[in-house]
């Protein structure tokens, strides 16, 4: 007499667990430089499943605002500075203004 399959049972997730999950692995991505396979096998998941979950939950299109600084040295023309240490220097307070707003777009 044969023995019957064992089938391995699936495990279920929440719409939370996977959104979790998600935005765990765009951070760890972003902040880290982490593969997908690294950040799946941490979790538990195979990199497939993270993938599909990734389509199934796009990134926000609303606009992400970082802290800038902007200070005024001696000179006459502020120096922005932006996340990372990014510094922009020589422009005028109307460059700026346009500067930001070509980011926040």
């Amino acid at each position: 007499m044969a023995r019957p399959k064992r089938t391995k049972r699936r495990r279920r997730f929440t719409d939370e667990e996977k959104q979790t999950a998600v935005r765990y692995l765009r951070e760890q991505r972003a902040n880290e430089g982490r593969s997908w396979r690294s950040v799946s096998e941490e979790l538990g998941i195979s990199e497939t499943i993270l993938r599909r979950w990734c389509e199934q939950y796009p990134e926000s299109t609303k606009p992400e605002f970082h802290a800038v600084e902007i200070v005024s040295p001696r000179r006459s023309k502020p120096v922005v500075i932006a996340p990372r240490g990014v510094r922009v220097e020589g422009l005028s307070v109307e460059e700026i203004a346009v500067l930001l707003q070509t980011l926040s777009v």
